[in-house]
């Protein structure tokens, strides 16, 4: 399902390499849109967001605040009915494979990560490339991300990273979202995403029970139904259930799960 707003033009055989924003929804991709709206970065000639059908609530309350002030034409995308609809088809046999998230499954194992590529990347190049045969991606990854500024690894589209060029980390996107009036943008990531740390499990219970449920429901569906995996699946790093998962603790708010993110989701 696409949506579209605004004027999407730019046709295949533009002289002017079109400038694309790869939007998250997050911290550092709203703070590019914003900044594009401001005049301090060039705009786009296009955004576009992929959306899994399982972002936290307040990612979609800000996405439709952002999309009604960005002044850019804007897209969104969903690949097969989403993420979630993916992996409960799977779990209930009715398709061969899912796209894995990241989930533990004990002895410090963890599942290859295809959730990514399938329901971020993946539907964004196949929409531009419907439209361009080339482009500029811009994306945003913060300063102290900069490892994550990786080339494109298709010769059509080019990647930038203004933030990194400006040396501009996530703090500093926060303060000049403040700075200029705006809120400060919730962190984009499916609400049953294991990268996130206790503090974040626990706010999300405390603060968004709706968003809480669906991520516990989640995980117990994702338990012992993922194809291919011989051992019980958890979104907790503790390979608990994660309604009874340790989340006061903080002994885990320092992990590395950020080290395995290649940057594409929560941005």
């Amino acid at each position: 399902m696409n949506k579209n707003y605004g004027a999407i033009s730019a046709p295949l055989d533009r002289l002017v390499i079109p400038r694309i924003l790869s939007l998250g929804a997050g911290v550092q991709s709203s703070t590019l849109a914003m900044m594009m709206k401001s005049g301090d970065i060039p705009k786009a000639d296009l955004v576009i967001f992929a959306d899994t059908g399982a972002e936290p609530s307040a990612v979609y309350r800000w996405l439709d605040w952002l999309v009604g002030h960005m002044d850019m034409p804007y897209m969104q995308v969903k690949s097969r009915g989403g993420l979630t609809a993916s992996i409960e088809q799977t779990c209930r046999g009715e398709a061969k494979r899912t796209s894995s998230p990241p989930l533990f499954t004990g002895n410090g194992g963890k599942l290859f990560r295809q959730c990514t590529w399938d329901f971020k990347v993946s539907p964004i190049r196949k929409a531009v490339k419907k439209r361009y045969k080339k482009c500029i991606m811009i994306r945003g990854i913060s300063f102290e991300e900069r490892q994550r500024a990786k080339p494109s690894d298709v010769k059509w589209i080019t990647h930038e990273h203004p933030l990194v060029d400006m040396r501009m980390t996530r703090d500093d996107c926060k303060r000049w979202m403040v700075a200029h009036g705006y809120l400060i943008p919730p962190r984009s990531a499916c609400v049953y995403c294991p990268y996130r740390c206790n503090t974040e499990w626990q706010k999300m219970r405390d603060l968004s029970p709706k968003d809480w449920e669906e991520a516990c429901r989640m995980d117990d569906v994702m338990r012992d139904n993922m194809p291919g995996v011989k051992q019980r699946a958890y979104v907790h790093r503790s390979c608990i259930p994660l309604r009874e998962a340790p989340i006061e603790s903080h002994q885990m708010d320092m992990f590395d799960g950020w080290a395995d993110c290649e940057g594409l989701c929560g941005v």
